[in-house]
């Protein structure tokens, strides 16, 4: 049975395109600087998650986050296992995919290089892997206007 390895990549959210590896039995990601994994969006908590690892098996737990962690649109209320793909959210705009890799492919990726390069040298955003298709940041302006504009409907038709 070949060995397999895991990462995260940022699909939405102020990272797009950065890859993090899975290395380790824990993994915590939050907004502190003390997480195994940093997200720098203020929806995110400073202590957000934690993956665990049990064999080839990965879950993810929310560690009682403001905003919430979600998989495949679901909401983590206990620790929930994760398949190649699964799409883990945290707060309303950030999302990262859960992807396993061969050994194989992992080490003659130049994609997860040439992200590691990037996150390193602090140009992680300029080239995507995904787009932010999923980013729900519109949601809320565009239910404004809406409102706003049936008031103003309203108020004309009286």
């Amino acid at each position: 049975m070949a060995h397999k390895r895991y990462r995260l990549v940022v699909e939405a959210g102020d990272e797009i395109g950065t890859v993090y590896p899975l290395e380790g039995e824990e993994i915590y990601i939050g907004r502190d600087e003390a997480n195994d994994i940093v997200i720098a969006d203020p929806e995110v908590s400073r202590h957000h998650a934690r993956l665990r690892r049990r064999g080839e098996t990965f879950t993810v737990e929310d560690l009682g986050s403001t905003n919430g962690t979600f998989v495949d649109a679901r909401r983590v209320t206990a620790p929930t296992p994760l398949k190649n793909g699964s799409e883990i959210q945290l707060g309303p705009f950030v999302t990262l995919i859960f992807e396993e890799i061969a050994v194989a492919e992992a080490a003659n990726s130049p994609t997860e290089a040439s992200a590691k390069r990037r996150h390193e040298s602090g140009q992680a955003k300029s080239v995507p892997l995904r787009t932010a298709s999923r980013s729900r940041r519109w949601i809320w302006p565009a239910l404004a206007i809406i409102v706003l504009a049936l008031a103003l409907i309203a108020i004309a038709l009286q």
